[in-house]
């Protein structure tokens, strides 16, 4: 007998990590802007009206959100992966012979080449394939695949990661000595900020509309038991 397993907890945990992600992203984006100007005044020769206990607590601040920004990060990752687990194993017990079993799911996220490409195709698959099924089984849901929308996405999020990852390495190598520089990284997080909040919030609304109709497919195995015991 098929039997799915439940969903709905952790698409809710997901959707939240994903709030807290835009939180702390909005608030690296004005970090970012306050201390962009904040050396600006300092290469226009404003030095004097700008304390060194400003420059400081400026500089404390960005690293304490930086902090906060990679733990929120990684925790929405994991929460993300096992929702998109859970749903692609779920389809998984409905549908034979998808593209793939649920465990790459969680797996392609992290391996090279493959992660350019296969969670988007999953995810693209998830909404197809359920939508599907439901025309088959004559489910009336709610559900709707917006190709736009998930490639969108998709787009934002590789962008923002590569982008970032970039910086990253320029950063750890750069000495950070002279204002251009200085500068110049601020408008690159900015950049990465903004890209990130924009992939954050297009994820929300694909995993709001397709977990408020995932319940739909816990009918099918019971519909298919009853037919099951009709005909017996």
């Amino acid at each position: 007998m098929i039997q799915l397993k439940p969903n709905e907890q952790r698409a809710k945990i997901a959707i939240l990590m994903l709030w807290l992600v835009t939180v702390i992203t909005i608030i690296s984006f004005i970090s970012n802007i306050y201390q962009f100007f904040l050396i600006q005044e300092i290469g226009n020769g404003n030095k004097q009206q700008i304390s060194q206990e400003t420059l400081e607590m400026s500089d404390t601040i960005q690293q304490i959100i930086g902090g906060l920004a990679l733990i929120i990060h990684i925790s929405c990752g994991v929460t993300f992966i096992q929702w998109f687990r859970r749903a692609y194993f779920n389809l998984n017990q409905l549908v034979p012979n998808l593209s793939h079993t649920e465990n790459w799911a969680r797996d392609a996220w992290f391996v090279p080449i493959i992660c350019f490409y296969r969670p988007y195709r999953i995810m693209k698959e998830l909404y197809e394939e359920t939508i599907t099924l439901f025309i088959k089984k004559n489910i009336s849901s709610k559900l709707y695949f917006n190709p736009v929308l998930v490639l969108a996405w998709w787009v934002f999020w590789i962008t923002d990661n590569i982008l970032s990852g970039i910086i990253f390495r320029i950063e750890i190598k750069a000495k950070l000595d002279t204002i251009p520089e200085i500068l110049g990284f601020s408008i690159a997080h900015t950049v990465t900020d903004v890209l990130s909040l924009i992939a954050g919030l297009l994820v929300i609304s694909i995993i709001k509309n397709y977990a408020s109709q995932e319940s739909l497919l816990y009918q099918i195995p019971h519909k298919e038991q009853e037919q099951s015991e009709i005909i017996n």
